[in-house]
């Protein structure tokens, strides 16, 4: 299994669908060639204390 950690391109692309739209995390995912566990986990390491995105 290889590994390599999301572009800052699509780490901000994550975070503007994530924020202005409502697709779910598998239609994210599709969008950046990604996994969902990848999209979760980013967003999971990245969550503010107040829960928000």
């Amino acid at each position: 299994m290889s590994y390599a950690q999301l572009s800052t391109a699509k780490r901000n692309r994550l975070y503007e669908l994530k924020t202005t739209t409502s697709l779910s995390l598998h239609a994210i995912g599709r969008e950046l060639g990604r996994d969902v566990s990848t999209i979760s986990r980013e967003l999971g390491h990245n969550r503010s204390e107040e829960g928000g995105c």
